[in-house]
């Protein structure tokens, strides 16, 4: 049969002796990830910690699970080591160390292209600049449009002088014509039928 064990002052202070070293030892293992702004072509810092001169490796993998970054190292003399890799596009990353004792981290991280307020400024001053240039146009059409219409008024009042100067004279000089070839024809004719003999 088992007896119970009484939880007295000094078994709890043996088990919380026996429970650190583990609790100490997961403690000890980190992998921290920071950037100034997670954006591609800026630095990401993998800030990696452990027990003193241990050996590690790092790998960072994008989402179609492609190595992208990493390398194989050893912690410093305080425990530490601070990798430094900069993505190239948007995309979710996993980096994994994996400590020479088998102890695995795996942190996610995203990196995507963020709107700045200047990348908003360039926007409007694109905008405005496009807005000015259709002002432009459209004011150099309508100009050019008031430009035809005054040409077509120009030229539609030419018309009407030239088809009433036309009129006047050219009639004239048509009924002048009519009269001289009547004269005329009647004369050839007249010649012709006087010289036909006459049965």
């Amino acid at each position: 049969m088992f007896h119970s064990i009484k939880m007295t002052p000094i078994v709890m202070v043996l088990m919380s002796f026996l429970l650190i070293p583990g609790t100490q030892a997961a403690l000890s293992y980190n992998l921290n990830i920071t950037s100034e702004d997670f954006q591609p072509g800026h630095v990401v810092t993998a800030d990696i910690t452990g027990p003193i001169n241990m050996t590690f490796s790092i790998r960072i993998v994008d989402s179609q699970g492609n190595i992208v970054g990493g390398r194989d190292d050893t912690l410093n003399a305080t425990g530490k080591h601070l990798f430094l890799w900069t993505p190239s596009q948007d995309d979710e990353y996993n980096a994994t160390v994996t400590f020479a004792t088998g102890f695995t981290i795996n942190k996610k991280f995203l990196i995507q292209q963020k709107v700045s307020s200047r990348d908003i400024a360039e926007l409007y001053q694109s905008l405005f600049a496009t807005e000015r240039r259709l002002e432009k146009i459209l004011k150099d059409v309508n100009t050019m449009a008031t430009i035809g219409i005054l040409l077509g008024g120009i030229s539609l009042a030419i018309s009407g002088f030239v088809g009433r100067y036309v009129r006047k004279n050219v009639s004239r000089a048509e009924s002048e014509f009519e009269k001289f070839l009547k004269s005329d024809v009647e004369g050839v004719l007249r010649k012709l039928l006087d010289s036909k003999p006459r049965p």
